[in-house]
């Protein structure tokens, strides 16, 4: 039974570059503490990394500075294992869309509950919740590890409003949102706005207007003079309810919004 080297080896000569404990337990036998020290001993060879327990990825000679494979050489694979639906979202989406504004650092990823971020090496990922994750529209998109699920470009505007926090601030999220508009479609924001609370639209359609997106949010507009209840702050961060309010999108402007030139 393949140990060591032969192991990794056995794994690559598959097209594979992650696997289980289990898996590996099954193949070579042996008690889980004599598997475990044939693992450690190829992490320490820097030939193995651990983004969780029981997960592993092979780290190939280009890759082992970072102390672990890129995460979209192995998110597919780790939210297989751990069974739960996730995408690529925000920023991270949106540079994968072909909008960078400023590189993330750490790869955001949408799943539906809560959890632990992974720090593998120089590699972060962040998990944010979601509950309806599964119904989201999505677009699949290659690597060299093979596919992964990005947020198509009109969740990703959606998710960028909701989730401003883990995005830098409306601000940045504006002026992602400002060149991610011109790869949106406006029947395809008008399907989706019900996977989404009302006040997320609002914000969005008042940015969008705000960017001179007019094009993208004329039917919105019509839905959230319908649907939209009261007024909600563009700003959840900011508790202030008072100052300028737009009437066709319901919204207060309690935060002044900048966006690069």
């Amino acid at each position: 039974m393949p140990k060591g080297s032969k192991l990794v080896n056995h794994f690559l000569a598959k097209g594979r570059y992650t696997f289980t404990f289990t898996e590996v337990k099954e193949l070579i036998g042996g008690s889980a503490d004599s598997v475990r020290a044939v693992l450690r001993r190829l992490k320490v060879k820097n030939e193995l990394a651990m983004p969780t327990n029981g997960f592993y990825v092979i780290l190939t000679p280009e890759y082992q500075h970072l102390g672990c494979l890129p995460p979209l050489h192995f998110i597919s694979e780790l939210m297989q294992y751990w069974n739960k639906p996730y995408y690529i979202g925000l920023l991270s989406a949106a540079e994968l869309h072909g909008v960078a504004h400023q590189r993330p650092q750490i790869t955001q990823v949408i799943t539906e509950k809560n959890h632990r971020a992974v720090k593998c090496g120089k590699v972060r990922i962040n998990f944010i919740a979601k509950k309806n994750t599964a119904s989201m529209p999505t677009v699949s998109q290659n690597t060299p590890r093979g596919s992964i699920l990005v947020s198509s470009q009109e969740v990703t505007a959606y998710d960028l409003i909701g989730y401003a926090r883990h995005c830098g601030g409306l601000s940045h999220v504006s002026d992602v949102l400002n060149e991610l508009a011109d790869l949106t479609d406006m029947n395809k924001l008008l399907e989706i706005k019900h996977l989404y609370p009302v006040p997320w639209v609002q914000r969005l359609g008042y940015l969008l207007k705000f960017l001179n997106k007019n094009n993208l949010i004329m039917k919105l507009s019509d839905w959230v003079a319908k649907n939209s209840k009261e007024y909600t702050r563009l700003s959840l961060s900011n508790s202030e309810v008072t100052g300028m309010r737009d009437v066709e999108w319901r919204v207060i402007i309690n935060e002044d919004v900048e966006v690069e030139s």
